[in-house]
């Protein structure tokens, strides 16, 4: 008898620890995350992928979270620049429309990070970030605009 309790309570217990619903989704294979809660997706595509998500989408937002210098070189065709250590990052960021893709990239993945997580806090519903910033961008010799 109290071998079949002792089989019972293990086997109840194994059941509550494996039906606990996580509230993050992981999609290994674009390196997606979605949480259900706020409904924000949130991906991390390399410099080729990014393009061509920006080509299937067409109407999103695209920013440059570099220093207004760095941008001045070269950056992204049609991005705007919104400095993330500049004093109104936050400001300019909300005047975008949240219910659109945001693509963000910053020079190799740091400074993208972190606004990506600012971009969370003020929700934005979907944002793509590039893994590796402009240099990968620049690696993949993919097309880019001079001198905005």
């Amino acid at each position: 008898m109290k071998k079949s309790i002792f089989i019972i309570a293990f086997f109840s217990l194994f059941v509550s620890i494996t039906s606990c619903n996580n509230t993050k989704k992981a999609d290994t294979t674009t390196n997606t995350e979605q949480t259900e809660v706020t409904n924000q997706k949130v991906e991390k595509l390399e410099a080729p992928e990014f393009r061509i998500k920006m080509a299937e989408l067409k109407l999103y937002n695209i920013v440059d979270v570099r220093t207004p210098q760095e941008f001045e070189q070269a950056s992204i065709l049609k991005a705007k620049n919104i400095d993330i250590n500049g004093d109104s990052f936050e400001e300019e960021l909300s005047k975008l429309e949240k219910d659109k893709p945001l693509f963000l990239y910053c020079k190799s993945g740091g400074r993208s990070a972190r606004a990506v997580e600012k971009a969370k806090e003020m929700g934005f519903e979907r944002i793509i970030e590039l893994d590796g910033g402009f240099e990968s961008w620049k690696a993949a010799k993919i097309e880019t605009q001079h001198g905005m």
